[in-house]
């Protein structure tokens, strides 16, 4: 698959070809309340060159004015102590207030100091593709086999990795009970995991093994059942999501008949009945 952003003639893609560093307002901020570092996206949200703002303490910053010390005091007392996000109004270089929500993290530095980075999301032109269709596109071409059942348990929507398990499309399919797209006792319990979501609003977690039409040998299924709400609160739909779990199944059933072995065989004396063991 050709990436859309692919140069031509095979030439290699650079990370600063793709990534806006401007399109998100980023600084460093020591533990003593000082700027360390001011980013392109920082100019454009407050003004500032980086040679006005590094070196110069954060509350500077503040459009409510407080002491030099007690951004880095609040910053000390934050709980969690590695994260703060919230909404905070700060003075732009012409003198205005400009309220952004900002998310700083507690990181390592250089030396084995501590500083925080400070990082705000700055409004970007409209992409190429809007949210809802980026969803639709996260849910179809995601690597995780993943359908959606309505409140009467019948299919409404099946990702394409699905459709691969199962062998058959979603339109084929659509409208149709677990039970119904394949039959078994598996789909029996899954349907009655599915029926106390619904009724109860939470998760439900099953283990499987079996052969579906997309694998040449059985499968461990790993399947969570989670309750999908619309704005009340409310069961609207059960979101299955189920992961191939086959490589961690077949090492517990290796140490299993390890673990048997090892207490069975020679347990007594007898060479004879060791040997046949």
């Amino acid at each position: 698959m050709t990436r859309p952003d692919t140069p031509p003639h095979g030439q290699p893609v650079r990370s600063d070809d793709l990534i806006d560093e401007a399109s998100t307002a980023r600084a460093t901020v020591d533990e003593r309340g000082i700027v360390t570092q001011w980013n392109e996206g920082a100019e454009g949200l407050l003004g500032y060159r980086p040679e006005e703002i590094v070196g110069r303490s954060a509350a500077g910053l503040l459009a409510d004015r407080t002491n030099p010390l007690s951004v880095a005091e609040t910053l000390r007392a934050l709980n969690p102590p590695d994260r703060f996000r919230g909404r905070v109004a700060l003075l732009h270089r012409d003198g205005s207030r400009v309220t952004a929500g900002l998310l700083a993290h507690r990181v390592t530095a250089s030396g084995d100091t501590t500083e925080w980075l400070v990082v705000s999301p700055l409004p970007r032109p409209e992409r190429p593709l809007a949210d809802e269709e980026l969803l639709k596109r996260c849910f179809a071409q995601g690597p995780c086999t993943m359908a959606v059942y309505d409140t009467d348990l019948r299919l409404r929507w099946a990702n394409q990795d699905m459709e691969r398990v199962l062998g058959l499309t979603q339109e084929e399919i659509r409208g149709l009970r677990v039970p119904e797209i394949s039959p078994g006792p598996e789909a029996e319990e899954t349907e009655e995991r599915m029926l106390r979501v619904l009724e109860t609003g939470e998760e439900q977690h099953i283990e499987l093994f079996l052969r579906m039409p997309g694998h040449d040998r059985p499968v461990a299924w790993s399947t969570s059942l989670a309750p999908l709400t619309d704005g009340d609160g409310r069961v609207a739909a059960v979101m299955l999501s189920a992961h191939d779990r086959t490589p961690q199944h077949t090492t517990r059933q290796r140490l299993l008949l390890l673990n048997e072995a090892s207490v069975r065989i020679g347990s007594t004396l007898d060479l004879d009945r060791t040997a046949q063991e």
